[in-house]
This record gives C-alpha cells, sequence and structure tokens, in this order.
C-alpha cells in the first residue's frame, strides 16, 4: 500500500475566503476557443492534502491507523493510543471526538488561517482550521483518523486541499457526475456512443466466453463538464462464476477528454472523482479509489503527468470497497 507522507504547510498567503490573484487569460486557438492552460500557469506550485467529508463538512487529513496494527505509521505517531472507546465493547465509539493530549502534542497545532484553500464549485476558499479531532473511519475492522474541522467555505468542494497556491482565482471543482449503471451483454447498445463503443471494443477482446458458465456484466459512464470539454471515465466490469472459487473480474476504466468529436485518452488514470477546472478546461484530474486521492496536472496539450496518491484511509485488505462497477470474488471473506 502506498504510504502517505504529510506535506509541509506553506507560506501563509491571506486570512479569510479571499481567492487569489487572476490567472492570465489563456491564449485563443483559430477557432476563438481558448487553448487549456497547464497546472502551474493555473496554480503556480501548489501541494495537496486529503479533504475527508464527516456529515457533509470538510476535515483536513493529518493520519490514519488499523486498530489491528494501531499507530504503525507515520513513525512520529507510533506511540499513540487510540481512544478508550475502541477497546470497550459496552461502549460506541463517536463519529469525531476531541484528539488526545498527546495527539495534540504530537501533531502540533493546526495549519495558520490562510495557509490551506479548499477548491470549491465557486472558487478557493480559505477555510478556519479548528483543534485537531479523531474520526472514527471503523468500516470492516476498526480504524481512526487525525483531522483538522475545516469551516467557513460553502458549497461542493475538491478531495484535496491546496497550500502555496501562487495563482489560482479561476480555479474551480467539478465534481464527477455518475450515468445509470447498466446491465451489459455482447450486442448491447449504450446511449453515449463512445462509451458504447469503448465498452463493446473491450467486452470482446478482454471477457472470454465459457459456454454454460454464468456471466455478469454492467456498463457505467462517469463524467466532469466544464466549460470547453467533458472528462469522461468509460466504465465496465464483467464477472464470470466459474465454480470451485475460480470465477474471474474484468474491469475497463479508461479515462479521456471528449472536446466536440475528438476523444483524447489520458493513460494510467482511473476512478475519476472530478476535475479542477481553470479557463473552462480541466487542469487537474481528481481520483478516488476509497483509499486514495490522487491527481493528475494538466501539460501542454491533453498531456496529463502524474501529480500524486495520497492515502486517506485504511481498513483492512480483505475489505476494502470494489468502486463504483467493480464485483466481489465469489469466495470473498
Amino acid at each position: 500500500m502506498t504510504k502517505l507522507t504529510p506535506l509541509l504547510i506553506c507560506a501563509v498567503l491571506a486570512s479569510g475566503c479571499k481567492t487569489t490573484p487572476a490567472t492570465p487569460a489563456a491564449p485563443e486557438t483559430g477557432q476563438g476557443t481558448p487553448v487549456a492552460p497547464t497546472w502551474p500557469n493555473a496554480a503556480g506550485a501548489a501541494s495537496f492534502r486529503p479533504v475527508l467529508t464527516v456529515d457533509g463538512r470538510p476535515y483536513l487529513h493529518v493520519a490514519n491507523a488499523l486498530h489491528s496494527f494501531k499507530w504503525s505509521e507515520p513513525e512520529s505517531l507510533q506511540d499513540l493510543s487510540f481512544p478508550s472507546c475502541f477497546d470497550d465493547e459496552e461502549v460506541e465509539c463517536p463519529k469525531v471526538q476531541p484528539a488526545s493530549d498527546a495527539a495534540v502534542a504530537k501533531v502540533g497545532p493546526a495549519p495558520q488561517a490562510g495557509s490551506v484553500y479548499l477548491v470549491t464549485h465557486t472558487g478557493l476558499c480559505a477555510p478556519k482550521l479548528g483543534t485537531l479531532v479523531t474520526i472514527n473511519t471503523t468500516g470492516c475492522d476498526p480504524s481512526v483518523a487525525l483531522a483538522y474541522p475545516m469551516t467557513g467555505c460553502d458549497g461542493a468542494y475538491a478531495p484535496l486541499a491546496l497550500t502555496g497556491v501562487a495563482n489560482g482565482a479561476d480555479l474551480r471543482w467539478r465534481a464527477a457526475v455518475d450515468g445509470p449503471k447498466e446491465h451489459y451483454a455482447a450486442g448491447a447498445t449504450l446511449a453515449d456512443p463512445g462509451h458504447n463503443a469503448a465498452v463493446a471494443t473491450w467486452f470482446k477482446a478482454s471477457v472470454p466466453v465459457a459456454p454454460g458458465v454464468p456471466l455478469e456484466a454492467r456498463a457505467l459512464l462517469v463524467t466532469a463538464t466544464t466549460e470547453h470539454e467533458s472528462v469522461q471515465a468509460r466504465m465496465a466490469a464483467a464477472h464470470l462464476h466459474r465454480p470451485q472459487c475460480e470465477d474471474e473480474i474484468f474491469e475497463l476504466d479508461a479515462v479521456g477528454i471528449q472536446a466536440g468529436d475528438s476523444w483524447h485518452p489520458v493513460p494510467d488514470v482511473g476512478h475519476l472523482a472530478g476535475v479542477i477546472s481553470s479557463g473552462g478546461h480541466a487542469v487537474a484530474l481528481v481520483t478516488n479509489d476509497t483509499i486514495h486521492f490522487g491527481v493528475h496536472l494538466r501539460a501542454e496539450g491533453y498531456a496529463f503527468n502524474d501529480g500524486g496518491s495520497f492515502e486517506y484511509y485504511r481498513d483492512n485488505e480483505e475489505c476494502y470497497d470494489t468502486g463504483k462497477i467493480g464485483y466481489e470474488q465469489d469466495c470473498a471473506p
């Protein structure tokens, strides 16, 4: 599993919910459509930190731990204890509670106001950060996260906060929207032509035909739309139910940008959660595989570079979520 390396908080920018200086206008193509800005042009040398959502409220993630391993990482937190309610079967642990004095002493105070920004639907917002809390993230096995509550910003926001933003006035969060989850079989027709062609090609090439063996398949189109582009995740999954726990699962998750009639694939990207836009174009693709948030940053044209993977959740590895469309193995625990 990828280890989460805590990121340093960058220099103080401004207090309150204020945007940063304006980003220079992007040049235009011959057709009058602005050329997509690169991520450095749109945001400067910004860094990222995961944001957890609990009861609709954002929390700046610091670290997480699985109870069976205690605080095994990061090393600086290894001697911390879980809240006492985790060791008392008669007590239900609160979802959010103040962190222990020992945790506060280890982790330190919240980042200074104006040094961390949420990317919202309407622009950047510098939230107020409260005192460190413990979040009960128990899924299959008991687990916790340490985080700082964030208040003062309204509306939808990206699951990655920014620090050290040099430009950024035009940055906007555009969450991905799931289309209908459709059952699929060879020869089926999906509503979106591009999605239909991609799934048909994948199904023919990747899913074996086994007479007498039950087969399930389904497809899902996930879309994050900006003014000039549509970022799509063309998703599908198939489950071949072979006997003796030898079933097979096949998956498609092809992300790309639909610009007019042209499709521009973005390799090595999956689990699209949304995009950060600037100038009406996607300048960062944000992903979520239920364990990590990832980010891919726009370079020139339709090229994107890996901007990092940030772990935000831990559980027993046998219990991780299969995602939006995946199947569970027949003999899974």
